[in-house]
Formats: C-alpha cells, structure tokens, sequence
C-alpha cells in the first residue's frame, strides 16, 4: 500500500495526466496517456520503471507500443506515399521525372 506522501503524488500526478489530456483534446492534438497506459498495465507496473523515475526497456517499449498505434490509428493509415516504388526506377536513371 501506498503512504500518504507517495498517495499524494500519485493522486497528484493522475490528476495532471487528466489535465493534459483535456487540453489535449479541446485542442484537437493527439495525446497517448501514458499513465493510463501504466494503471492498465496491472499491478506489476513497477516493472516498468527502471528506478521509480526512469523508463526500464520494458516502459519504453509500452511508449512505443502506444505512440505507434497513435500515429497508426491518425497519420500513417491515410498516408499517401509521394514517389515510386523503388522496383520502378531503372538501374542507370540519374534524373527522376516528378511523379
């Protein structure tokens, strides 16, 4: 169980997470809730904390995890790819003709 100084904090840095995301979304800028992303990540979240603070491999890796399927689910999904395939390009071509 959590004391009262380190339930504090908790509640306190909860609390800024649910601010950011508000702004986040009357701004309309994407926003990956990293510490929602934590509480959901079950009671063993200390692993993924290296030292309390810092981010352990097994913390970034839930950062990537979840800043990929953002862009995933917001930006890559629609993008349109500017230029040819590469197979399409001939061995000796110096110049490329806009496309």
């Amino acid at each position: 169980a959590l004391g009262p100084r380190a339930a504090h904090r908790d509640f306190l840095v909860k609390d800024y997470a649910e601010q950011i995301n508000k702004i986040a979304r009357e701004k309309e800028v994407l926003f990956f809730d990293f510490r929602k992303a934590m509480d959901d990540y079950g009671s063993d979240y200390h692993v993924l904390l290296h030292d309390g603070l810092h981010l352990s491999k097994e913390g970034g890796d839930l950062l990537y995890q979840g800043l990929l399927q953002i862009l995933n689910d917001n930006i890559l999904k629609d993008l349109k790819l500017n230029y040819p395939d590469w197979k399409e390009l001939q061995p000796n071509q110096k110049e490329i003709n806009q496309f």
